[in-house]
């Protein structure tokens, strides 16, 4: 679920597949700006993701349209 504050974080290790699923109440859409990924997202179909990242660091989930971070993706060796 989306968080009404704040932004969750999804901790993950270098090499490990990320199957992430974003649902809402409102439809928006979903980008992970670092991996080039968008994805639509409405209250009846959740915006959903499966990433290999290729990097460590922390990366943004973003709502577009409410302009607001809603998670961070933490991957480390």
């Amino acid at each position: 679920e989306v968080p009404s504050h704040g932004a969750q974080k999804v901790p993950m290790r270098l090499g490990d597949e990320l199957a992430l699923v974003v649902r809402s109440g409102v439809a928006d859409q979903v980008e992970i700006p670092a991996f080039g990924q968008i994805e639509d997202l409405t209250p009846d179909d959740p915006a959903r993701f499966d990433l290999l990242p290729d990097r460590t660091g922390t990366f943004e989930v973003r709502l577009l349209e409410a302009g607001r971070v809603i998670g961070r993706i933490r991957v480390r060796r």
